[in-house]
């Protein structure tokens, strides 16, 4: 408790700024106002037991709580006062253990320069700091506390970004303030911001791994927010690609990095390189994550035998896990082996996991192919009703419930992966149909003009040949 005390007493010296400037005010009717019954009694009973370390204690925290209720000036004072109070009766030895100067700087209080000189004042007694007349700490020594804390570096953003740029300009030289920054900028989604700081920090230091790597997950992350599948989401990865290429020359054992290499080759339709850096992310690390990893390159390489080794070997270990459940049944599909697909073990549609729709639109396409269309419909209609389906989705649903002409779907795929989708699952309700002609037609359009990343693409790749002129 006392630990916490001392804590929150420094944080709200610093956060005042005004320990010494503020004089008191000692209109006790104006503080009354302000504070409760109940601190006023605290404040009787300390002026007959005025070294009651507890007392002392409950007094900080009740002028503490007041100043967080109302941030009255009134109180700015009280709690400077109670704070040293307070510490002048905690024993030499337990200060050592509780009063720590870095915590002030630490928890991101509002930094004063003067305040912070007039601490280390204070405490030197105390062996706290070797020098008390040691000048006021520069911003890069306050960085460099603040990275003990990255958190709140970004709850406190508007604070800590004026104190990084500082440090930036005092000091160019320490990367950590650049890297720290862009972090800041990264939380904002200003993603340009933050490639920006990054490249600056490159001008002093090109060798620097993390700086590299800092600005391909950036320009990834900017690549997201815009459109999945459109022209410029291209030209954007490659750059990320280009600075984590970069950084995993630097620093080969970053198998994180090596993660992203495997993720962004697969994105830019890169099957091979994605394959071999997947091939070598699964033989680094060996995990079961490292596993699937690879198996879902496999999969987008169709090459389906290696794949489902690696998947049994997870669920043999895992059975729950979700990735492999979903892997093993894309194998299924890929197949074309539908009691299969419907027999194994499904992954849980009703829980919160991404593509869920497609699940239960796969699901649906086969039980259509085992001719139960009536049940596949009640199904489809079942499953997809409690979802919060894109307008995508939406239209997609509504096709293969007859509510939606293909025209009308083509029309709404407004870029390339919604076109592949379109083209295959149109070619699929033609195979359903019997119209084996139009049904290749359109798989060959998914395979001559779709997006290699999407299991729709891997699908008419494998399927086609399965489709009887």
């Amino acid at each position: 408790m006392r630990r916490a005390a001392i804590g929150w007493a420094l944080l709200l010296l610093l956060t005042t700024g005004c320990g010494v400037s503020t004089k008191r005010n000692n209109d006790d009717s104006s503080i009354a106002l302000i504070l409760g019954d109940k601190v006023l009694a605290f404040q009787q009973e300390l002026k007959s037991d005025p070294d009651n370390i507890e007392l002392n204690r409950k007094l900080l925290f009740e002028y503490i709580n007041a100043y967080e209720n109302r941030r009255s000036p009134l109180l700015l004072d009280l709690i400077y006062q109670q704070g040293k109070a307070y510490l002048a009766l905690v024993p030499n030895d337990e200060r050592m253990k509780v009063i720590h100067y870095d915590f002030m700087i630490k928890n991101f209080i509002l930094y004063n320069r003067d305040i912070l000189h007039e601490m280390r004042t204070l405490y030197t007694s105390s062996n706290l700091v070797d020098d008390a007349s040691m000048p006021p700490p520069s911003a890069v020594e306050v960085i460099k506390i603040l990275i003990k804390n990255e958190s709140d570096l970004l709850r406190r953003a508007d604070f800590t970004k004026g104190k990084l740029k500082d440090a930036v300009r005092e000091n160019p030289a320490y990367l950590k303030s650049y890297k720290l920054l862009s972090s800041i900028y990264e939380n904002e989604q200003q993603y340009d911001l933050g490639i920006a700081v990054l490249k600056r920090g490159l001008k002093e230091n090109s060798e620097d791994a993390a700086l590299h790597q800092g600005i391909g997950r950036l320009y990834k992350k900017k690549a997201i927010k815009r459109n999945s599948c459109s022209v410029m989401e291209k030209q954007i990865l490659s750059q990320s690609l280009k600075a984590y290429n970069t950084a995993m020359k630097l620093d080969k054992s970053n198998t994180a990095v090596l993660e992203e290499v495997v993720e962004l080759n697969s994105l830019l339709g890169r099957g091979r390189m994605a394959l071999f850096f997947a091939k070598k992310y699964h033989d680094t690390v060996g995990s079961n994550y490292a596993k699937l990893t690879y198996a879902q390159q496999l999969i987008y390489m169709s090459n389906l035998n290696k794949t489902m080794p690696l998947v049994k070997d997870v669920l043999q270990v895992d059975a729950g896990n979700e990735w492999a459940k979903r892997l093993q049944l894309n194998v299924h599909f890929l197949r074309a082996e539908w009691p299969q697909y419907l027999s194994a073990t499904g992954v849980d549609l009703q829980g919160n996991m991404d593509n869920k729709f497609y699940y239960v639109l796969r699901e649906y396409l086969a039980r259509r192919m085992t001719g139960k269309r009536d049940l596949a419909n009640g199904f489809l209609l079942q499953n997809s009703s409690g979802m919060t389906l894109s307008s995508w989705e939406h239209n997609l649903r509504e096709y293969f419930l007859g509510e939606l002409t293909s025209e009308k779907l083509f029309k709404a795929a407004d870029d390339v992966c919604k076109k592949t989708e379109a083209n295959f699952y149109v070619g699929f309700n033609a195979w359903l149909n019997k119209d084996t002609k139009n049904a290749r037609l359109y798989f060959n359009s998914v395979v001559k003009n779709g997006h290699p990343r999407l299991i729709e693409y891997v699908a008419a790749k494998n399927l086609l040949p399965k489709i009887r002129r």
